[in-house]
């Protein structure tokens, strides 16, 4: 957990030294979309550890869809 949270922190501060300088070339939309992307890119990079974001969400969605079977069975019954 405090590697993940050394990670993300650590890519933030490097995120955010980076985007001051997109600011001051990038116009108001393509700032954003650079900022999305660059975060995206941290995620897509640490997709692979067992604590990243991506298997949080996947866990989550995966726990979702579990559930929602379970009620479709009770209904059924």
């Amino acid at each position: 957990m405090i590697k993940n949270i050394l990670f993300y922190g650590s890519f933030f501060f490097i995120g955010l030294f980076f985007i001051d300088t997109i600011l001051e070339l990038a116009s108001h939309p393509y700032d954003f979309l650079i900022a999305v992307g660059m975060f995206l890119g941290f995620v897509y990079l640490y997709r692979n550890r067992k604590e990243s974001l991506f298997h949080t969400l996947r866990d989550t969605h995966q726990s979702n869809l579990d559930d929602i079977e379970e009620q479709e069975k009770e209904e059924k019954n």
